[in-house]
């Protein structure tokens, strides 16, 4: 499988479920709901599993051996749930700030973890880190949700 083609599976496999327990959440609440709440709960979940999905598929997507087809392949990553992060906006869950500000964090640690990689490709042979800071990495993100989520306000 090609590394665009498991970065557009990977893309759409992450949204899938946000979008179904969005719509769910929303048509099954009573009559008097905040849905930029629930929105807000989705967006923070969602930019929470791209940066996860981000780290944890570098050494996959890295396998291309392009320097280009892997920052494509994130590029997607961030780009396909796109639409989404655009109607949140248009509810006034969000602010086109935020929204810039995020996916500016995301493409800068896309090119963190791009350095990153190329500085350990020498190593390669001798240690597997790959995987395993990706996973330090999530770990970091996710325990310092809170800080980065304020921004959604």
């Amino acid at each position: 499988m090609s590394v665009i083609r498991a970065s557009y599976m990977t893309a759409f496999i992450m949204c899938l479920p946000l979008l179904i327990w969005l719509w769910g959440s929303i048509a099954n609440a009573d009559t008097v709901v905040d849905a930029s709440v629930l929105i807000r709960q989705a967006l923070s979940f969602l930019f929470c599993l791209q940066l996860t999905v981000i780290l944890i598929s570098a050494p996959f997507f890295q396998q291309s051996g392009s320097i280009y087809k892997y920052f494509q392949a994130n590029l997607l990553l961030i780009l396909i749930p796109l639409p989404f992060v655009s109607i949140a906006w248009l509810a006034a869950a969000i602010s086109i700030s935020a929204i810039i500000k995020i996916i500016c964090i995301e493409l800068l640690i896309v090119l963190i973890v791009l350095f990153i990689s190329m500085l350990l490709k020498h190593l390669r042979s001798l240690v597997k880190f790959d995987i395993l800071l990706g996973i330090i990495a999530s770990i970091y993100i996710w325990s310092t949700r809170v800080q980065w989520q304020a921004w959604l306000n």
